[in-house]
Order: structure tokens, then sequence, then C-alpha cells
């Protein structure tokens, strides 16, 4: 279909909490025609369903998305398509992408204003996606070379899976040195498994499984079916949509292929420097989302209780992590550790008390410290020092300097 169709859709995006309209691009006489001319005339142009939809927020990022998009240009499987969102950019970024989609009618372009990050771009390809599957790449990284011939072979042995696990190459962008190689399953892992078995697995060999939507193939009809959609403004947004994903999915495959191509970029969205309670005032919403994800799922009959011991030992250790640990706590100042925590629990503890049954009784006692520490300001200090000076130290103890990754190779993998 042919890219000023889409490029004129009237879209909304979500900026500051507020709507906001994404731009027309042509006028309603041209949607018409080119409605008319890419889908009624069936039999003089035929319209080949694409097996992947490659989406690409874009923002800001013209040193780098010619490279991006050559890399989707050159591979040797053709039949994809490229859904480039582009957010209101500084640089050269649109005229980039949009010489890029005036010679491949492939590539579709929507532009819309600043969201605050790439949820919104990514919500948007995954509403007018075509392919039955749903790549996500960002507009700094690219993907490997040949990697969607090897995966649409794979796909073709095993079709229909809700996603298709690969792997990521991860380097410097300064230097070109390879950082690591990531995998979230094992070389020996079963060829295919459920959700619920991949997240036992997981939890089992790594205390947190790697989170990024980039390094797997998506089915679409999966994502829409159990609307899987990225929170509006949100950083680190895949730590809150890949947990649900992965409980959710039936079928997983594992490929072990390497897809993606990520920049290790210091001057990238998600490395830059910011300011003390950036990332409490994120994962407040993440943790709060993934507590009453938990709730929820959890009243359904058959629900398996390892899961929530899982669940429970990663959730509550990130909430002690990153509001309690010594670090946290001289670094990020004690108001905006305690608004983000009135925000994580602005419709109470419940949520928290009853994923922390499903876990030891040290963890599970000290989720009324935290409770105490939001409805009592004035035992703050020494709730603190309790976590710094006890809880710490005797989980140190305990659990030993266990590593909190998932399957990575070193830089000569």
């Amino acid at each position: 279909m042919k890219n000023a169709i889409w490029s004129c859709l009237i879209l909304k995006s979500y900026e500051n909490g507020k709507n906001a309209q994404w731009q027309l691009h042509c006028s309603p006489i041209t949607l018409f025609t080119e409605v008319i001319t890419s889908i009624y005339t069936i039999d003089t142009i035929p319209y080949m369903k694409p097996l992947f939809s490659i989406v690409i927020p874009c923002c800001n990022v013209g040193k780098y998305v010619r490279e991006c998009l050559n890399s989707i240009k050159k591979q040797s499987f053709e039949n994809w398509e490229c859904l480039c969102i582009i957010e209101e950019s500084t640089d050269d970024t649109e005229s980039i992408v949009r010489e890029f989609a005036e010679n491949d009618q492939r590539l579709r372009v929507f532009t819309g204003p600043r969201s605050g990050s790439v949820s919104v771009p990514r919500n948007i390809g995954m509403d007018n996606a075509n392919g039955e599957y749903i790549i996500f790449c960002d507009g700094d990284d690219s993907l490997v070379d040949g990697s969607l011939s090897q995966i649409s072979e794979k796909i073709a042995a095993r079709p229909g899976a809700d996603f298709y696990a690969c792997a990521i190459w991860e380097y410097n962008d300064e230097s070109g040195e390879h950082i690591r190689t990531v995998d979230n399953f094992l070389p020996d892992a079963p060829e295919e498994l459920s959700g619920h078995d991949a997240i036992l697995m997981l939890y089992k060999h790594w205390t947190k499984p790697h989170p990024m939507l980039q390094d797997n193939v998506w089915r679409r009809d999966f994502l829409n079916e159990h609307n899987l959609r990225c929170i509006p403004g949100l950083f680190n947004q895949d730590s809150e949509f890949f947990p649900r994903a992965l409980y959710l999915a039936k079928r997983i495959v594992p490929l072990h292929v390497l897809l993606y191509l990520y920049r290790r970029n210091t001057a990238s969205i998600t490395l830059k420097p910011h300011e003390p309670g950036f990332g409490n005032k994120h994962w407040c919403i993440i943790l709060k989302s993934l507590f009453e994800f938990y709730a929820k799922e959890s009243e359904k009959p058959g629900f398996d209780k390892r899961i929530a011991e899982c669940w429970a030992r990663l959730w509550i250790d990130l909430l002690y992590d990153d509001w309690f640990r010594k670090k946290a706590v001289q670094t990020v100042p004690r108001q905006k550790r305690m608004e983000t925590l009135k925000i994580m629990f602005s419709n109470g503890f419940g949520n928290l008390k009853k994923l922390a049954a499903n876990t030891t009784l040290p963890r599970r006692s000290l989720v009324y410290l935290v409770q105490l520490y939001v409805q009592c300001p004035l035992l703050a200090w020494p709730i603190e020092q309790l976590f710094i000076r006890v809880a710490f130290p005797l989980a140190y103890l305990k659990n030993g300097n266990r590593s909190g990754a998932c399957h990575v190779h070193g830089t000569n993998a």
C-alpha cells in the first residue's frame, strides 16, 4: 500500500499526558485516489502482505538513520515493510527518511510532536502495521545483514509462535569494539516453550532476563489480542512491557539468531546523564503497573504460584534497591524518593503485600517498612538505616554476589 495513504492519516499521541494531533500530509482527494488505486485495483496491482513490519522511532538520529535504513534495504529477504515514526527533530532526520521513502514504497512515514520516549512511536507502529510479525528497531541502531532471511526460514519451520527470541550484538559507538552478545536463552534451551515455562527457566538461571523488545520478533495478532502496548512517555518501557508479554505468550521459539546491532551511544536518550531521581520517576510507574498485572493474573484459575515467586524476587528487590540502597539514599533526595513511592502506591499497598506473600519472610517483612516509610515521614531516616546497615548486608551474605544478567557472551564471542 502506498506511503501517501498512511502518511496522511490523523494519528494521536500523548505529550506530557495531553492529546496531540499528528500532521496531515495530503488532501482527502489524494487519499481517496491512493486508496482506490492501491486497494481496489487488486487485479492490476496485487498486494502482498508483508511478513515483517519493522517499526522505527526516529528523533534526532540524522547521524545514524541512513545506516539503519540501509541495513534494512540491503536485506536479501524483501517481503517487509518499514514504518518510520518521526518525532519533531532539530536535525535532518526527516529529510533522510523521506529520501528513502520516495524510492521505496515499502517505507511508510509518520510525523508528530515529541512524546518523551519511544513508547508512542512504537504504539503508532503497532497500530498501523500490516505484517504478520513486528520487529522493533531504534533509529540509531541497525539489523544484522541477512538476519531477516534466516529468521523467515526458521519461522517457516515453526510458524505461528507468539514471539521468536533472537540475539543482540552490542558495540561501542566510538571505537566500534564489540561489548557483548546477549541472548535470553541458553544454547540448550528447548526448541519451543510456553511463556510460563520460559519464566521459570529464565528466573532459575538469571535474576533479571534481558527485556529489550528489539531482540524478539513479535506476532502482530498476539500483541493486538492482549492489547500489549507501551506506556506513553515512559523510559525503560521494555521493562514494563516484556514481563507481561513473556507471561501471556503461549508459544515462544528461541532462534539464537543475531538480529540486532545495538549501538552503545552515550548521547542516546537512555544513556545520557539525568538529574537524580529521574529513574525513580519512571520505575515507580513500571513497578506499579507490574504489581497491578500480578494482582489481576493471580486471580485467574490455574495461576502458578511459582511464577509469583519469580516476580516477587525480582520486582520487590528492584523496589528495595532503587529506593533504599545506600547509593540511592545518598544521591536521590528523600523528597523525590518519597514522592515517587506515593505514586507507586497511590492505590494502596494491597498489590505489593499480595505479591510479597509469595517470597521469603525477610523480604516480606521489609514491605511493612516501606509502607511505614511512606505513611510516617518522621521515621524515614531510621528506616533508611535499617535497609542500609541490616537488610542489604544480610541479603548479600545469604545470596552472595549473584549476577543479575541474561545469557551474555564476552567480547570474544
